[in-house]
C-alpha cells in the first residue's frame, strides 16, 4: 500500500480575506478525498503553522511542530509578514508520497485514486493545475459539479518522500511569487519521471485571484526570485542529464523575462510616492543581487 502524506499550511484571517471562504471548502475537500479511498489510512493529513494558526485544522488532521521562524528571520525588509519558509513545511514524514497544496486549493473526491494510480504506473513527481470555479458556490457538491476553466498556476506538488533529503529550498517562502519555480525547479533536478499534469478536474480555486500575475515589486518577491536565481544554478550545477540542465535553464529564462518587465515598469513611475519609494529600494536590492552574481 503507498502511504501518501497531504501537508498543508493553515493561517488565520480576517473576514476580508479570500482564505476566509476558501480554508474551511479545503479542508472538507480533503477529508472527503479521503473517505472516497478504500483504505482511509493510505492518506494522512498534516497541518503545519505558527502556533495560533494551528487551532483552525479540524480534528481530523495531524498537527505537526509549530514553525519557529518566518522569512522574517532570515533577511531585511521593510515591511514585515510573517511567511514561512517552504523548507520548514516540508517535514520529513513517515510515508512513502508527500502531497503539498496551497492552502486554498481544495480537492475533487477521486484525488487521492488518482495520485495512487498515476504513481502506480511509474511517475515519482506530478504537478497538477488547478481549475478555477465561480466564488460565490457554497455547496461542495456543487463546487464539485462546476467544471470551471484551467489556470496556469503551480500550486499543487506530488512527490517520492526521498527527495526532500535532496531538495535544496534556501530560504524561499510561501505568499510570495516564484515559490512555485522553486519546487519545480527541485522536482525536475530529482525526480525520476516528473509529470506535470494541466487540464485535469483534479483541483479547484473558489474564483481567480490572479496573484500569480501582479507585479507590485514586492520585496518578497523579489527575495523569492534571487532565491531561485541562486537555487537553480546550484541545481545546474549537481545535474549531469542534459535535458534536466535545458528544463532549468527554461525557468532561469522565465527569470529573466520577468526581470525585465520589471525593470520596464520601474522606469515609468517617476514619482516619489509611497509606493515607489519601495519601488527605489526593490531596485537597489535587485542591483545588489546582480553585482553580488557577477563578483562571485
Amino acid at each position: 500500500m503507498i502511504r501518501i502524506g497531504h501537508i498543508i499550511n493553515p493561517v488565520k484571517v480576517t473576514a476580508s480575506s479570500d482564505l476566509y471562504r476558501a480554508q474551511p471548502v479545503t479542508f472538507a475537500s480533503m477529508r472527503a478525498a479521503c473517505d472516497h479511498l478504500l483504505s482511509t489510512s493510505q492518506v494522512k493529513l498534516f497541518g503545519v503553522g505558527f502556533p495560533d494558526d494551528l487551532s483552525l485544522l479540524p480534528a481530523y488532521f495531524e498537527t505537526l511542530s509549530p514553525l519557529e521562524r518566518s522569512v522574517m528571520d532570515v533577511g531585511a525588509f521593510r515591511n514585515s509578514r510573517k511567511l514561512p519558509l517552504i523548507a520548514d513545511l516540508l517535514r520529513p514524514i513517515d510515508v512513502d508520497y508527500v502531497v503539498y497544496t496551497n492552502v486554498d486549493i481544495a480537492l475533487m473526491p477521486y484525488f487521492y485514486r488518482y495520485i495512487v494510480k498515476k504513481i502506480e504506473s511509474g511517475s515519482d513527481s506530478l504537478i497538477i493545475n488547478r481549475r478555477v470555479i465561480d466564488e460565490d458556490l457554497t455547496d461542495l457538491d456543487e463546487m464539485y459539479a462546476q467544471v470551471g476553466t484551467s489556470h496556469p498556476g503551480y500550486d499543487c506538488f506530488v512527490f517520492r518522500r526521498e527527495l526532500l533529503d535532496h531538495f535544496d529550498l534556501g530560504t524561499s517562502c510561501i505568499g510570495a511569487n516564484y515559490i512555485g519555480r522553486v519546487l519545480i525547479a527541485n522536482l525536475i533536478a530529482f525526480s525520476r519521471k516528473l509529470e506535470i499534469i494541466k487540464d485535469a478536474h483534479l483541483t479547484f480555486h473558489l474564483g481567480n485571484d490572479g496573484a500569480w500575475l501582479t507585479h507590485n515589486y514586492s520585496e518578497f518577491d523579489i527575495h523569492n526570485k534571487e532565491q531561485a536565481y541562486q537555487i537553480i544554478n546550484r541545481l545546474i550545477e549537481l545535474c549531469d542529464e542534459e535535458s534536466k540542465v535545458l528544463q532549468l535553464e527554461e525557468i532561469l529564462t522565465f527569470l529573466d523575462d520577468r526581470e525585465q518587465l520589471d525593470m520596464e515598469k520601474l522606469m515609468v513611475h517617476p514619482n516619489p510616492t509611497e509606493e515607489n519609494k519601495d519601488v527605489k529600494w526593490s531596485l537597489k536590492r535587485k542591483i545588489k543581487f546582480k553585482l553580488r552574481q557577477l563578483l562571485s
